[in-house]
Order: structure tokens, then C-alpha cells, then sequence
């Protein structure tokens, strides 16, 4: 996800294969509550994939700020680096989805 993206919090659990020209597995989509990760083998080319472009990698904290409370998750990283916060923020409650 790139910054000022929207997500909708669901109960879904989705899971999705990235495939090279080969149709060879190259990396994993996987989507829990809303929230994507990415994990790919492949080498990070924003070219074949646009969506990472503005993408946090590594982040060293996921924090979840709703109007009456915040959590956070917390990663620690074995790779020396500095790791960047992404922050997902409430704005607002949406009409249960009916069907």
C-alpha cells in the first residue's frame, strides 16, 4: 500500500500468487483485514511491479490509529538498517455490506 491509499477492513483472509512471463511463482500477495503484504522472491523491479513503487519496505512498525484506541505492531529486522513506521489511520465506519 502507498501512502493516502484507502483500505476496507474485512473478514477476509485472501492469499494470491505473482507470477513472472514464465508463469513461474515469483511471490505471495496476502491480505489480512485489509491490510496487503507482499512477500516476493523476485528482485524489486517496479517496472513489472507498479504497485510496489511507493510501497514501505521492512517497516519497523505498523501502527493502527482508531478514535478511541492504537496499537501497534512491532518487527524487528536482522539487517542493521533503519526501518520506517507506516501508519494506518480511521476515517470512518461504513454500512454493513448485505448479500
Amino acid at each position: 500500500m502507498n501512502a493516502g491509499d484507502h483500505m476496507v477492513n474485512h473478514s477476509r483472509f485472501q492469499l494470491s500468487p505473482l507470477v513472472n512471463d514464465n508463469e513461474e511463482i515469483v511471490g505471495l500477495q496476502l491480505s489480512i483485514l485489509g491490510l496487503i503484504f507482499i512477500l516476493l522472491l523476485d528482485q524489486r523491479n517496479h517496472e513489472r511491479y507498479e504497485f510496489l513503487a511507493g510501497a514501505k519496505y521492512r517497516p519497523g512498525r505498523i501502527s493502527i490509529v482508531h478514535p478511541q484506541a492504537v496499537h501497534w505492531l512491532t518487527m524487528s529486522w536482522e539487517d542493521d538498517q533503519a526501518h520506517d513506521s507506516l501508519t494506518l489511520q480511521f476515517v470512518k465506519s461504513l454500512p454493513p455490506i448485505v448479500g
